[in-house]
């Protein structure tokens, strides 16, 4: 039986530069309620500045998008 395709960790190379301010300080945002074991290390990468909480829904219109600028807190 084939393996579950991990998702891979964005990179410098994959992580896009903010389309607001042009910003390379962006950070994925996670969505949803992380599993048990996994909750101190999301935990632990929000503390270092690594990942942001985007909450369990994504905005009124149900979108989620995948990026956030820490320099302008713009998210796309």
């Amino acid at each position: 039986m084939p393996r579950a395709r991990r998702k891979t960790r964005p990179t410098k190379d994959t992580t896009p530069s903010c389309p607001t301010c042009g910003s390379e300080n962006v950070v994925p945002i996670f969505w949803g309620y992380p599993a048990p074991q996994s909750m101190q290390p999301l935990l632990d990468a929000v503390q270092r500045g690594e990942v942001v909480l985007g909450g369990c829904c994504g905005d009124a219109k149900g979108n989620r998008p995948p990026w956030y600028c820490k320099a302008c807190k713009s998210r796309w």
